[in-house]
C-alpha cells in the first residue's frame, strides 16, 4: 500500500490470513509466480466439495454409487423447497417487480406486494456490484470497503461481512458492508448453507436466481506444515453423512493422502526406523544452514548451492554414545536372523539422521502446487 496500515485494517488482513499468504508468496522467484499461486488458491477454497475454512483445500471426485447419488439429489429437492420459504423475506424486500410501474406505485400506497423476479444467473455479478457500488455513494468501492474496516473497534462487530456468489461459473468472495441488502444476503446464505449443508456461493445464487444447490455429502480439507519442526503436526479433516458407506469414506481419504503425498510417494517407515528416531531423537537438534558453493569435489546433487540444508546432531551427547546404547537396547537376533544391531558408526549416524528427519518432515505438497525438491 506504500503507506502505514491502520491497526484496525491489519487486524482483518491477519483474521482472514492475508498475511499468511502473502508470507508464503514472499519468497516466490516472480510476481507471475505469486499471482498464479494466489490464484489457484482462491479457486481450489471455493470448490464445492471442500472445506475451505481452515486448511488447504482438496477437490474430491462426486460418488459413483447410484444410491449415495440418489439420496443426495432427494435431499437437494427437498432442501430447495424448504429455503424457498426462508428465502421468501429476502426476496420480497430486494428483488421486487419493477416491470409494472402501476402496481408498485399501487404498493408504495399500501396496496398488495407486486411480486419479485428471480434474477438470471448470469445478471447475479452485476446486481451485486450495483449494490456495493450504491452504498460507495460515489466512492471507490474498494476504498469504501477500506474506511469501513477502519471504523471497526476491537472486540466490536464487524462492519463488514464476507458474501460467497457465483460469478461465470466459479464461486468469489466479496467483502461488502454489514448493513444492506449484501450484509442481509451474506448472512442469509451463511445460515442457508449450515442448516442444508450447501456451499455458501450457491447459497446465495438460490437466493437470487433460484438455482438449486447441491447438498454437500462430505467435506475435506488438509492443514499442511512443512519442516522438520512442523510437517510432522500435518492433519486431514473429513466431515462425512453417516450414511454413507465405508469404503467411500476410505476412497475419499484416499484421494486427499495422494493429493498430498510427495512425488514419488516415500516407502512407509520400518518399525526399526520409528525406534530408531524415538531413541536419538530426545538428544538432536536441528538447525537450518545454507549449502556454501565451494567444496572439495563434485557439489551433491541433492544440495545445489545456495540450497537450505538442515544439520542434525545430538546436544547432550556424542553419536558413539548413542549407538553404543542402542546395541545394549536392540542387539537380540529376531527369528528370520536378523539383528537391528550397528557394528559400522557411519551407518547407525546415516540410519538415525534419515528416520528422524523422514518422521518430523514427510514432505507432505500443497495441492495443486509444484511439488517441492527435497532437501
Amino acid at each position: 500500500m506504500r503507506r502505514p496500515v491502520p491497526e484496525e485494517v491489519w487486524r482483518y488482513l491477519i483474521d482472514d490470513k492475508y498475511v499468511e499468504d502473502a508470507e508464503i508468496i514472499s519468497g516466490r522467484a516472480s510476481l507471475r509466480e505469486a499471482a498464479e499461486y494466489l490464484h489457484k488458491k482462491a479457486q481450489a477454497r471455493q470448490q464445492t466439495a471442500v472445506r475451505r475454512d481452515d486448511g488447504e483445500a482438496i477437490e474430491l471426485r462426486a460418488p459413483r454409487d447410484a444410491f449415495t447419488r440418489a439420496r443426495i439429489d432427494t435431499l437437494s429437492t427437498i432442501y430447495a423447497a424448504w429455503a424457498s420459504r426462508d428465502a421468501q423475506w429476502f426476496r420480497e424486500h430486494h428483488l421486487i417487480r419493477t416491470d409494472d410501474p402501476a402496481a408498485l406505485t399501487a404498493y408504495v400506497k399500501g396496496g398488495p406486494h407486486p411480486g419479485y423476479t428471480l434474477l438470471d444467473e448470469d445478471a447475479v455479478t452485476a446486481w451485486v456490484t450495483e449494490r456495493l457500488k450504491a452504498h460507495a455513494q460515489g466512492r471507490d468501492p474498494d476504498q469504501y470497503i477500506v474506511e469501513l474496516i477502519r471504523q471497526g473497534e476491537p472486540g466490536g462487530r464487524d462492519p463488514v461481512v464476507h458474501l460467497d456468489f457465483v460469478s461465470d461459473g466459479q464461486p468469489v468472495r466479496q467483502t461488502v458492508p454489514r448493513l444492506g441488502a449484501l450484509g442481509e444476503l451474506a448472512e442469509l446464505s451463511q445460515k442457508l448453507a449450515e442448516r442444508y449443508r450447501w456451499h455458501p456461493a450457491w447459497a446465495s445464487l438460490f437466493v437470487l436466481a433460484g438455482t438449486q444447490p447441491m447438498v454437500l455429502a462430505y467435506t475435506a480439507s488438509a492443514q499442511i506444515r512443512h519442516g522438520v519442526s512442523g510437517a510432522a503436526g500435518t492433519r486431514v479433516t473429513l466431515t462425512v453423512d453417516p450414511a454413507l458407506p465405508p469404503q467411500q469414506v476410505a476412497e475419499l481419504y484416499g484421494q486427499i493422502r495422494a493429493a498430498i503425498q510427495p512425488e514419488p510417494p516415500r516407502r512407509a517407515q520400518s518399525l526399526r526406523s520409528y525406534r530408531l528416531a524415538e531413541h536419538v531423537g530426545p538428544h538432536l537438534l536441528h538447525h537450518p544452514s545454507v549449502r556454501g558453493t565451494k567444496r572439495r569435489g563434485r557439489p551433491r546433487k541433492a544440495h545445489p548451492p545456495g540450497a537450505l540444508v538442515y544439520n542434525v546432531g545430538p546436544v547432550d551427547c556424542t553419536w558413539q554414545d548413542l549407538r553404543r546404547t542402542w546395541n545394549a537396547r536392540y542387539s537380540e537376533v529376531d527369528e528370520d536372523g536378523k539383528t537391528w544391531r550397528y557394528d559400522s558408526p557411519s551407518n547407525f549416524t546415516r540410519d538415525a539422521q534419515q528416520a528422524f528427519q523422514r518422521l518430523l518432515d514427510p514432505h507432505w505438497s500443497r495441492p495443486g502446487e509444484q511439488r517441492r525438491p527435497r532437501p
